[in-house]
C-alpha cells in the first residue's frame, strides 16, 4: 500500500476482487448520477492504469491466485489421504476398497481417456471444398435411401 491513498488502496482491492472498473471508481470515488459513463470510464482507466495502482491490483490478483491455489492443493491432498485410508481399513469391503483405488487412480491420471486429433491446418481451400462436397454427398445420398 506504500504510495497509494486509501481511495487508490479501495480501488485496487475491488478490482482485484473482479470488480468492473467503472463499478469500483463509482463505489469509491464521489460520482453523481449525472457522471457520464465515458468519463467515469476515462477516469477509471486513468486511475488503474496509474503505474503504483495497477501494480497494487497486479499483487492483490495474485495473493488471491496464490491462496487459491493453496487451498486446492491442501483439498487435494485430503481427499487423497481419506481415499488411501479408505483402502487400507480391514473393515472395508472390497468393492469399498475397489472404489477408493479407482478414485486414486484418477487422480493421477492412470485412467485417462487418451483423445488424438489430427491437424488439416495444411490444406487449401480446393481440398476442403471437395471434403465438404464428398461429405454432402454422402449425407444426402444416405438421406435419399
Amino acid at each position: 500500500m506504500i504510495g497509494l491513498t486509501d481511495k487508490q488502496e479501495k480501488f485496487a482491492r475491488l478490482v482485484s476482487d473482479g470488480e468492473k472498473l467503472t463499478s469500483a471508481y463509482r463505489k469509491v470515488y464521489n460520482v453523481k448520477n449525472t457522471t457520464k459513463e465515458k468519463s467515469v470510464w476515462e477516469q477509471a482507466s486513468a486511475l488503474a492504469s496509474n503505474l503504483k495502482v495497477a501494480s497494487r491490483i497486479s499483487a492483490l490478483t495474485r495473493l488471491k491466485e496464490e491462496d487459491h491455489s493453496t487451498q486446492v492443493r491442501r483439498r487435494s491432498e485430503y481427499v487423497l489421504r481419506k481415499l488411501q485410508e479408505e483402502v487400507e481399513r480391514n473393515d472395508n469391503r472390497s468393492s469399498d476398497k475397489i472404489s477408493a483405488l479407482a478414485l486414486l487412480g484418477k487422480s493421477v491420471g492412470l485412467f485417462t481417456d487418451k483423445v488424438e486429433t489430427v491437424n488439416n491446418t495444411d490444406r487449401n481451400s480446393v481440398d476442403i471444398e471437395e471434403e465438404l462436397e464428398k461429405k454432402l454427398s454422402e449425407l444426402l445420398g444416405n438421406k435419399a435411401s
